[in-house]
């Protein structure tokens, strides 16, 4: 309902002192009448401690808002944000927003970025929301300002406030100087609760099989917009570590972000169809990084670690709303026992279930709101975080690990890792696949100096060697890589940056290696038997970064710490 003149009017004590512009309770807005159809330039100044908060809104074509203390501005081509942060410091900040020749700018207290935009700018004419939203479900920041405004600018013209068609929680009087105090009769409503505070914990996930961390989340928070802040720092390549969907039996609605071969992967169905979001770069390096993720019906937005990439996609069809009706939102992974394999939204059908992430979390926060997540809502295989994330693993010579129950090697396949070693003689077993069926088999190994590729198809064993000049020169402590691949009946070896070699089998009519054992790794239990291996035994040193090459070449990562069974290996350390 609109407030008449009367209603505006702040009665009782004056300020001492009362510096420019008006000021916002957090629970108000002030609405303007505008026929403005098009863009070319908005600016306006403000101050607030409020870590997210909107500042206005254009029609449904433009937000410009607070976002995890730095500006933003969303519209439905993407979205771009200040690269200054901290601005929810109580001092005054000059926002200007501008679009031109096939650009939009936008420049904070004199510092500016840009990104493509439609030139000239549409914009629903109709009304312009300042401060907060009559439908907090229709933008990406739910919070209303607290906090003040000034020099409020539309296409060139001031915007004066006295001539809202709406001002609720708004005082007119202007903004007190940071710390002063105001009284006021009769006094202001009551502030909202303060800002959710950034929670100073860690919380590690094992990434087992079932392991997940599950914060409830209203759908309608998720359901026209959201924005999602998360840092962690994981090794694991491919795994899923965001999740929320309908109930399977009402809605085809999801929204996930995953690793695929290390590349993020931001995805969500509104109903009519996937939007797909992936980034150029890898993310399992171990090391800390910072994922935000926005929506505004449609259009999506994934920037990484503070815009060292910013990507932006959009889902066909004319269905907008999230219908996320779980309630929750799962970290890290989804426990089988919540949702079946047939029931998860984001699987293709004969798709597998992506792996739960061996990670730890630093932070999520739901449109600015912080989540506490050694608190969650329900949890598995939680626990400390690691100090640093790496996919080592120390062998002492007497060991080894059984990493997948069942290898089906076939008539492509490989595997490459780095291995550190100062054992004399310069031999060990690496990797070994075996057949309880079949003569087939495949290794790679270390022996007397040489790196050793062997397959069997069937009628005979092939070995690929690499033979160094000098028999210690791989034995020396220095880290040295091994891709070796497989191919019909083709082998081929690399070790380091020297060229590869090549070794086939005569026997054509003979493909695959037709394993479907246990891999090991390291070294093999007693009860196997090693079949065309020179090695003198299990690896002594250290082995990082193992990978599998699938049919297409495409390599996956295999955790050490996620093996089903091993002895005398001591992880994620060397």
């Amino acid at each position: 309902e609109n407030s008449s003149a009367s209603d505006r009017v702040q009665f009782g004590g004056c300020p001492a002192e009362v510096a420019p512009g008006v000021r916002f309770m957090g629970e108000g807005l002030a609405e303007f009448a505008t026929t403005d159809d098009q863009l070319s330039n908005i600016s306006l100044a403000f101050r607030s401690t409020q870590l997210a908060a909107l500042l206005l809104q254009a029609g449904s074509e433009l937000v410009v808002s607070l976002h995890h203390t730095r500006v933003r501005v969303s519209h439905p081509n993407g979205s771009l944000q200040s690269d200054q942060d901290e601005l929810n410091d109580n001092l005054w900040h000059e926002v200007v927003v501008t679009v031109d020749n096939g650009s939009l700018t936008l420049t904070v207290d004199g510092s500016s970025v840009s990104t493509p935009a439609p030139s000239p700018f549409p914009i629903t004419p109709g009304s312009l929301l300042v401060g907060g939203t009559t439908d907090p479900s229709s933008t990406a920041t739910a919070e209303n300002l607290r906090g003040c405004m000034d020099d409020l600018m539309l296409n060139g013209r001031a915007i004066d406030f006295n001539n809202a068609v709406s001002l609720e929680g708004v005082a007119l009087y202007g903004c007190p100087p940071p710390g002063a105090t105001v009284p006021i009769t009769p006094p202001p409503p009551p502030l909202p609760p303060p800002p959710s505070i950034r929670p100073n914990v860690t919380v590690g996930l094992s990434g087992a099989p079932g392991s997940f961390i599950a914060v409830e989340v209203m759908e309608a928070q998720v359901a026209s917009s959201f924005d999602i802040l998360l840092e962690f720092q994981t090794i694991s390549s491919s795994a899923l570590v965001l999740y929320t969907q309908g109930t399977a039996a009402m809605f085809a609605d999801y929204m996930a972000l995953e690793l695929r071969g290390g590349q993020l992967f931001f995805s969500y169905n509104l109903g009519s169809g996937r939007a797909f979001i992936v980034s150029t770069g890898t993310y399992d390096d171990g090391l800390l990084h910072r994922v935000e993720l926005s929506r505004l019906g449609v259009f999506g937005n994934m920037t990484i670690d503070g815009g060292a990439e910013m990507l932006s996609g959009s889902s066909p069809g004319n269905f907008t709303t999230l219908n996320a009706n779980s309630n929750m939102l799962f970290v890290g992974g989804v426990p089988p026992e919540i949702i079946a394999d047939q029931d998860l939204i984001l699987l293709f059908p004969g798709e597998p279930r992506p792996p739960s992430t061996f990670a730890c979390f630093h932070t999520l926060a739901i449109n600015g709101r912080f989540f506490d997540l050694s608190m969650p809502q329900a949890a598995s295989g939680v626990g400390a975080c690691l100090q640093s994330y790496s996919n080592m693993a120390s062998f002492n010579g007497t060991g080894f690990l059984q990493i997948l129950s069942n290898f089906p090697s076939g008539v492509r396949f490989g595997f490459s890792l780095e291995f550190r070693s100062t054992s004399s003689p310069c031999s060990g077993l690496l990797v070994y696949v075996t057949s309880s069926l079949h003569p087939d088999h495949a290794l790679l190994e270390l022996a007397e100096g040489t790196v050793r590729f062997v397959f069997d198809n069937g009628p005979g064993s092939v070995a690929v060697v690499y033979a160094p000049s000098d028999s210690s020169a791989l034995c020396d402590g220095q880290w040295h890589y091994v891709r070796a691949e497989k191919s019909g009946v083709t082998g081929t070896l690399q070790v380091d940056q020297n060229p590869p070699v090549s070794q086939s089998s005569s026997a054509t009519s003979f493909m695959a290696v037709n394993t479907n054992d246990p891999l090991f790794i390291g070294g093999v239990p007693d009860s196997v038997v090693l079949r065309a291996a020179a090695s003198a035994g299990p690896f002594e040193g250290c082995l990082n970064d193992l990978q599998l090459l699938d049919s297409t070449g495409e390599a996956e990562s295999l955790l050490f710490a996620q093996a089903i069974d091993s002895s005398d290996v001591t992880f994620y350390t060397c």
